[in-house]
């Protein structure tokens, strides 16, 4: 099965400067990153942004998630796996490919997503 790599990148707050990251993304901020292989068939259709919103469900909502929700909550999840937190303000998605064209990124906003 073909797959398309999708980038989350949990960004740091950073104490010293005064940065937090609920303040919306900062390039050059530090960022911890987790790759995670979706279906090409998941990604081909999507806008970056729509990808996006699927991750934050997988890392947000408290309920049973289907689709690519699922995808992404089964690949950050589970035995072996780090603990992460969920996606917020100021952290951001890059997808490889998808209907945005190539490596595509977008910052998670007070509301939405924002094309970097």
């Amino acid at each position: 099965m073909s797959t398309v790599t999708v980038t989350l990148g949990f960004t740091q707050s950073d104490r010293a400067t005064g940065y937090s990251s609920f303040d919306g993304y900062r390039p050059g901020a530090r960022q911890e990153e987790v790759a995670v292989e979706i279906p090409t068939a998941e990604a081909y259709w999507r806008t970056a942004a729509e990808i996006a919103e699927q991750a934050f469900e997988a890392t947000n909502a408290p309920y049973d998630v289907t689709g690519l929700a699922a995808t992404f909550r089964e690949a950050l999840y589970g035995p072996g796996k780090p603990s992460l937190r969920a996606l917020s303000v100021g952290d951001t998605v890059t997808v490889a490919r998808c209907a945005d064209g190539l490596h595509t990124r977008v910052a998670c906003d007070r509301v939405g997503w924002v094309r970097l």
